[in-house]
């Protein structure tokens, strides 16, 4: 599906160019660039179809995704959480809303900072309250910077929902 999007750039380049101001031809555009893995454009494309209509969602979603697939962890939340004002209860949405900041939170531990990896992951346990893996970073993360008692809840929570997660089976072994 990707690849025939992808190979679908040029007529949806053509369609754009034949109806400018249309926020649909621009989006469309967008979602093909970023199947092409052409995510500057299609981040362009996205913005302008948002610049035509800024209550075009799905525009607003599919730039999110652009965004997290740069690895643009920030700006991808931010246009998640505007996707989510505007549909609450949008599945998809909440998804990936949880998992960019479950991963900018393991990029942030993984480059020593301990503290703002822990508040993205909190952030990420409103979407993905049921994750262990989840829990289990977050645990770690709280471990790192001396806080034992939130560690050892997380700890729990994660065994809770996977008793057989082995990270959280050998942190509690280390517990004992």
């Amino acid at each position: 599906m990707q690849d025939k999007t992808a190979a679908a750039v040029p007529y949806f380049e053509a369609a754009q160019k034949a109806v400018p101001q249309n926020a649909i031809a621009a989006g469309e555009l967008g979602v093909a660039l970023a199947s092409a893995s052409r995510f500057v454009e299609a981040e362009q494309q996205l913005r302008r179809a948002l610049e035509l209509d800024p209550k075009f969602t799905d525009a607003r979603y599919n730039l999110a995704s652009a965004k997290a697939a740069n690895r643009d962890w920030e700006a991808a939340a931010r246009d998640f959480r505007q996707v989510l004002a505007e549909r609450p209860e949008d599945p998809k949405a909440r998804q990936h809303l949880g998992e960019v900041l479950f991963t900018w939170g393991d990029e942030l531990a993984n480059s020593g900072h301990k503290e703002q990896a822990a508040l993205r992951y909190r952030d990420a346990l409103v979407y993905r309250a049921a994750d262990a893996e989840l829990h289990a970073s977050l645990r770690m993360v709280l471990a790192r910077l001396g806080r034992a008692g939130e560690a050892r809840s997380e700890l729990i929570a994660a065994l809770r929902i996977n008793p057989n997660l082995a990270p959280a089976k050998k942190a509690l072994e280390q517990l004992r």
